[in-house]
């Protein structure tokens, strides 16, 4: 058992899995995220994890985890809270202005290292700290397909909870472990 989730021992209304997930995405509130990635010796979480190609995405419903946050008030620092939305959305905020610009390429998403790039597959790449679907929708904002195989497909076939697993199930961790690379395309 980790020291979140003793933490978390008091919080009521939670299945055990839920706690589980939970306990590893905490640590990275700080980066505004309500995701961890797994590598694939590491699913000691049984339900919810989303497949990527050479690890698990686990993610939760950014509701839970603020009124966790809110019932954990007393336990964690004072500014987590404000700390949390506030990062998430200059996350946001990052990743549009940069794909307003952007031809097409490899970016890498769901990062929690705080960096503004990483290396992905030998190259560096800019990353971002957003969950896939925000991302998907960023995309689909500034006209963007994204890339599979060489193949381009459209934005709107994994706005789906199905369309999205099975295109996260190609993707692969970058290479400090702390996000997934994603190919988009014009």
């Amino acid at each position: 058992m980790s020291m979140n989730e003793n933490i978390l021992d008091g919080v009521v209304g939670l299945t055990d899995e839920e706690k589980k997930a939970l306990s590893v995405i905490l640590p990275n509130v700080y980066y505004g995220a309500h995701w961890c990635i797994m590598e694939k010796d590491q699913d000691f979480i049984k339900e919810g994890l989303v497949e990527l190609n050479d690890g698990y995405l686990v993610e939760m419903d950014r509701g839970i985890i603020l009124n966790t946050l809110i019932r954990l008030a007393e336990k964690l620092p004072k500014k987590t809270i404000q700390f949390y939305s506030g990062e998430y959305e200059k996350s946001l905020k990052k990743c549009m202005d940069y794909m307003k610009s952007f031809n097409g390429g490899t970016v890498a998403i769901c990062d929690v290292s705080g960096c503004n790039t990483v290396m992905y597959e030998g190259n560096l790449v800019p990353c971002f700290g957003v969950d896939f679907k925000s991302f998907a929708k960023i995309c689909r904002k500034y006209k963007f397909d994204l890339v599979v195989g060489g193949r381009k497909i459209l934005v709107e076939t994994v706005l789906s909870k199905e369309g999205q697993n099975l295109f996260l199930k190609s993707c692969k961790l970058t290479g400090n472990g702390c996000g997934f690379g994603v190919e988009v395309a014009k």
